[in-house]
């Protein structure tokens, strides 16, 4: 029951202070209940208000409002912790309360807004007063750092200055625009491996055996200004086998690769620098990339070093998000087992295959990228941009002796200040959507402009970088959006093979959790019908899951590819026009994913699993081929001789526009909606339960969501006809029900404990966190007299579902007799057990596996109406089914007592479930559904 007074606490304050910050206003005056309004919950058991920093204080006000709806508020406190974001919380305390409000300080002393208290206010007001001059005159304090740079003005504004000049070069930038060249004449299918080496004669000696064992159809060496003998000793030593490309002057990196790639011959070019020792199979597996992925632009081999040298390269390159200032955004991720085929921003140019034709078409290296690196990440962007990909390749693999030849000639500060500058030079030549470049550029150049503090070099390169339009080029419109590029390869996604493919019709599944370990329902629903559908489909899936990691040999099975994209988000999403679970899973990495995994497979069907992700629906579209009205393609002129390509106009100013499209991908997919719950009937049901702001807030949110998403897909799959009867406008609904896995779920003769209940539901479903609330408050102090067991299995990561829900439902889980378990991989054992199987839920749309998999196992039952919700089922036949408190506290005990009665209803439960949930029957279902769909019938299936 509700209390009708309470302490409101806003803790406006670091974690660290909020429990004595409780402690001290439960001290003061009477003992009444504390409410804390914090961002975060706090670790003691006071009732909690969330504060979320990016809603608006209306908002907040509002949730605010609703948890105290009924009570009244007899004291406000609130703290004044310097340098925290939460002013809008203390000016919320204060309307609350502006007479008699409760501040502290961080020290956790504190006066009552009241004139009785005045000296005290100007004493704080005063201690404030000094605290902020001690702060701002100390040695690099605000005053003093301006201080200093007024009396020394050179030496002060100096750097200030360079980095606005550097960031302004950037922002504000216009491109050129230029239409990309046709391709040249198609080549004979083969392999060209290029090495440039300039004195590397030893390296060759280690790098030329292993290459020659593989067979390529051609190798030049491009003997980069060598004074050690090199093109001499290969003449000698390999005959025909090798072709030298002899310079007197050494050249830089990207001229002296160019010119391997125009002497080319054959189909694929290999860039392999010569302090790279390839292993067996490396061509092979690169080749084998090409065959398996369409429009593939490089192959990228997995990169080892010597024993004792950290692995400062993988292959696996990518732009991933900073977790601070200094890290450099390009970085080389430790790639997980089985993982292979991954797309990478760029294929790195000392150990990968590429396009011949497309790399020339491109206008290989940019000679811009002197005298070494980033010139390869510039070529892999150039090719995502024209949806040409790159990928990781695990099989491919090479020893690198990193840095053996440009050591000897370049220090290691010319070689970082070479990597810098050329960062930079390929920030302004490879972006032309300014919301991208803008975000890029600012980052860079600031953090240069943190090192270049204390570190000269980094001056330098911010004096540079002021004059950066120089270093500005023309580039073709992007047909692939560049935003979408970045997503991709942040390294929040990863593709694991699996079984091979077999030819027929491809049926892409995206879902909002990996489908296995089954430790949710809606994983047991996917798990059985994807092994059973693998029997007549290829199956493609892409997943969230809340961490990269290797995936399950039971995914990789019945799926030729596993698609693996990081869940990660905010505890403080702002508040928007759509439902939470739309914003939670709405991300750019699964959009960009799933667009380039259609583009791969060419799936018939898109099966999109649970109602948010019908927010990719539109990805599920074919695009239209990108716009042509671009002027002809304009040269660097030390490349208009070599991949030469028409003619050269005058430069257009005004930029070359940005085309987001995408070809390529065929006919439309037919999309699938399955609808695990109606979750607008969902809220509606917990309205019935709990009426506050929040949930009303979300029921129609999901009422505009849901009933729109009806309308974009193909095929609207519900788990019962309840639920069919609900969806309105769809032009397709068929109800597909839940099911058991009957051989893998029987009963057992092992003797259970009478008085040992269970309950089943993860704690990610908020129905089954409130329903074991409700239950152990309102049924189970009634059973403590025949002292029963309830043992509960609450999925992965109960504890964090449970603060996130805290503000809801706070079940007492502590209580002598209760048993909880996190995720268990089989739960046939806790079955056996249990005597008892309960299901009290307030609230709960599609239907409940839990049911089947209790009936399977002939187990009593004993469920509220709505954990039984879509099932036609009987009271008093194949379970009970009680509609209060007493009603359920009674037929438990019965049960316990009248083993008898209990035995009937284990009979028939089993029976009920043989007759009505056989997965193998319902995968039948789904495959007509299939069928139809892919054969343009949308005639329903549905059997009367």
């Amino acid at each position: 029951m509700a209390v009708s007074a309470v302490k409101l606490v806003f803790a406006s304050c670091s974690d660290d202070l909020i429990e004595s910050l409780i402690l001290h206003v439960d001290a003061i005056g009477e003992k009444t209940p504390v409410v804390v309004v914090s961002e975060f919950q706090p670790a003691s058991t006071v009732e909690w208000i969330p504060y979320r920093l990016s809603w608006t204080t209306r908002q907040n006000e509002q949730l605010i409002a609703s948890k105290l709806r009924g009570r009244t508020v007899v004291a406000v406190a609130t703290i004044l912790q310097p340098n925290m974001p939460f002013w809008p919380m203390r000016w919320m305390a204060f309307k609350r309360m502006p007479w008699g409000l409760l501040v502290f300080n961080e020290n956790l002393g504190h006066f009552g807004l009241r004139p009785s208290n005045v000296p005290t206010m100007i004493r704080h007001v005063l201690w404030r007063t000094g605290n902020w001059f001690r702060w701002n005159f100390r040695p690099a304090g605000p005053i003093y750092t301006w201080a200093w740079r007024i009396l020394h003005p050179i030496q002060g504004f100096r750097r200030p200055l360079l980095y606005r000049q550097a960031l302004w070069a950037g922002l504000g930038r216009s491109f050129p625009a230029i239409a990309l060249p046709a391709p040249s004449t198609e080549l004979p299918p083969g392999i060209t491996v290029v090495i440039p080496s300039r004195n590397g004669k030893a390296l060759l000696e280690l790098c030329l055996p292993p290459l020659l064992a593989q067979n390529p159809n051609e190798i030049l060496v491009v003997d980069n200004g060598s004074d050690d003998g090199t093109a001499e000793w290969l003449h000698q030593t390999y005959p025909g086998q090798v072709r030298v490309i002899e310079f007197t002057e050494p050249l830089s990196f990207s001229n002296a690769v160019n010119q391997g790639i125009r002497a080319a011959r054959f189909s694929r070019v290999c860039l392999l620098n010569n302090d790279m020792v390839i292993e067996p199979a490396f061509l092979s597996e690169l080749q084998r990339a090409f065959d398996e992925v369409p429009d593939l632009f490089s192959a990228t081999a997995q990169i080892f070093f010597p024993e004792g040298v950290r692995r400062e390269e993988t292959g696996k390159a990518m732009m991933a998000p900073r977790e601070h200032f200094s890290d450099f955004t390009v970085t080389c991720l430790t790639p997980f087992a089985g993982e292979d085929h991954t797309y990478v921003l760029y294929g790195s140019g000392g150990c990968s295959l590429y396009d011949t034709v497309k790399l020339r078409q491109l206008g290989a290296l940019d000679e811009i990228y002197t005298p070494a690196y980033v010139e390869d990440l510039d070529l892999g962007v150039r090719a995502w941009r024209q949806a040409w990909p790159s990928v990781f390749v695990a099989g491919a693999r090479v020893l690198h002796q990193h840095r053996a030849t440009t050591k000897r000639y370049l220090s290691e500060e010319q070689l970082q200040h070479a990597l810098e500058v050329n960062y930079l030079k390929f920030l302004m030549r490879a972006f032309s959507d300014r919301g991208v470049f803008n975000t890029l550029w600012t980052e860079a150049v600031y953090r240069i402009n943190c090192y270049s503090a204390e570190s000269q070099p980094h001056l330098k390169i911010l004096a540079e970088a002021k004059n950066a339009r120089r270093w500005i080029r023309p580039l073709p419109p992007a047909r692939m959006p560049e935003s979408e590029i970045l997503a991709l390869n942040n390294g929040r996604c990863a593709i694991f093979p699996g079984r091979g493919r077999t030819g027929k019709p491809v049926i892409l599944v995206a879902a909002c959790y990996l489908p296995y370990p089954l430790s949710h329902g809606g994983a047991v629903r996917m798990y059985n019908l994807m092994r059973r559908a693998a029997e007549t489909v290829d199956q493609v899936l892409i997943a969230f899951s809340t961490a990269l990691d290797s995936v399950p040999p039971e995914l990789l099975a019945i799926c030729c590819e596993v698609v693996v994209v990081q869940a990660w988000g905010s505890h403080d999403r702002p508040l928007t026009d759509r439902p939470d679970a739309v914003e939670e899973f709405d991300r750019p990495e699964f959009h960009a994913a799933l667009k380039q995994t259609i583009r791969k497979w060419k799936p018939q069907i898109v099966q999109l699993e649970f109602t948010q992700l019908a927010v990719y629906a539109n990805d599920c579209k074919p695009a239209q081929q990108p716009s042509s009205n671009v002027p002809a393609l304009w040269w660097p002129a030390p490349l208009r001789s070599r991949f030469g390509s028409g003619s050269f106009p005058n430069r257009d100013r005004k930029g070359a526009g940005h085309d987001c499209s995408i070809s390529g991908r065929g006919a439309s997919p037919r999309t699938i909606l399955v609808e695990h719950d109606i979750t607008l009937d969902l809220y509606g049901q917990l309205l019935n339960y709990s009426r506050d702001w929040e949930t009303e807030r979300e029921h129609q949110k999901w009422q505009t969501f849901e009933r729109a998403a009806w309308k974009q897909v193909d095929c609207v799959i519900t788990m019962s006809d309840k639920d069919s009867k609900i969806v309105e406008g769809a032009r397709r609904v068929e109800p597909l029900i839940n099911g058991v896995d009957l051989a893998r779920f029987q009963p057992s003769a092992e003797v259970s404990d009478p008085a040992r209940l269970l309950f089943i539901g993860s704690f990610a479903h908020l129905p089954n966190v409130l329903a074991l609330d409700w239950f152990l408050k309102k049924v189970w102090p009634h059973l403590s007299i025949l002292n029963p067991t309830l043992h509960i299995i609450a999925g992965s990561r109960p504890e964090y579902y449970l603060e996130r829900y805290a503000d809801k439902a706070r079940p007492d889980l502590k209580q002598s007799g209760i048993e909880l378990e996190a995720f268990v991989s089989d739960v046939r054992p806790a079955y056996r057990k249990a005597s008892i199987v309960i299901a009290p839920l307030l609230a709960s749309a599609g239907t409940n596996i839990k049911i089947m998999e209790a009936m399977a196992m002939g187990k009593a039952i004993v469920s509220s109406p709505g954990g039984i919700n879509g099932l036609d089922l009987e009271h008093g036949k194949e379970l009970i089914v009680a509609k209060d408190p007493d009603a359920m506290a009674d037929a438990i005990m019965d049960l316990i007592r009248n083993p008898h009665h209990r035995l009937a209803f284990e009979r028939r439960a089993r029976e009920g479930a043989e007759r009505n949930y056989n997965w193998d029957v319902i995968a039948e279902r789904q495959n007509e559904i299939y069928v139809s769909l892919m054969d343009g019938t949308n005639a329903s299936t549905t059997k009367p």
